[in-house]
């Protein structure tokens, strides 16, 4: 946080440190919706006190909260976990962890189609010379590493 602002919001003896911002008033919200709870141990410490942890939003109208609402109710639809699997594209489980999916057939098809294609496109745009002329190793060893020899009339007297 070195460099930004840091808020106190102070609201009867309780005071949040938070980069905020709060609202002035209550009386400002309009439309609440409590999306879900969760237990979580103050500090992390199982020997320490359970708390609920409390998830909402708020919008100043009803229409702001609906089309939010919607929104979130689209991206649980169009969640790439949960259509890779109704795909049959891959497998999540937490035997070899959340973030490593378990390609199966047709997503192996799909990943192997779309790897081939970046590779295609990276040779069509981008080519050796056009790489190496800006790097130390085209000014030493020209195109493919070929090394370029440059013969000084001095250098053909000696022989």
């Amino acid at each position: 946080m070195k460099g930004q602002n840091i808020s106190f919001y102070h609201s009867g003896n309780f005071t949040d440190l938070c980069s905020g911002p709060h609202i002035p008033s209550a009386g400002k919200i309009k439309a609440v919706k409590l999306l879900s709870i969760a237990g979580a141990y103050w500090r992390g410490s199982e020997k320490n006190k359970m708390l609920t942890r409390i998830y909402g939003v708020t919008f100043p109208t009803q229409k702001e909260l609906d089309e939010h609402l919607l929104r979130l109710e689209e991206a649980k639809r169009r969640d790439h976990r949960k259509l890779g699997q109704e795909l049959e594209l891959f497998l999540l489980t937490p035997k070899v962890g959340g973030g490593l999916p378990l390609w199966l057939p047709k997503g192996t098809i799909i990943r192997e189609t779309l790897e081939g294609f970046l590779r295609e496109e990276q040779r069509k745009r981008v080519t050796s010379r056009s790489l190496h002329r800006t790097s130390a190793t085209w000014t030493s060893t020209g195109p493919a590493g070929i090394t370029r020899t440059t013969k000084t009339a001095s250098s053909r007297r000696s022989r």
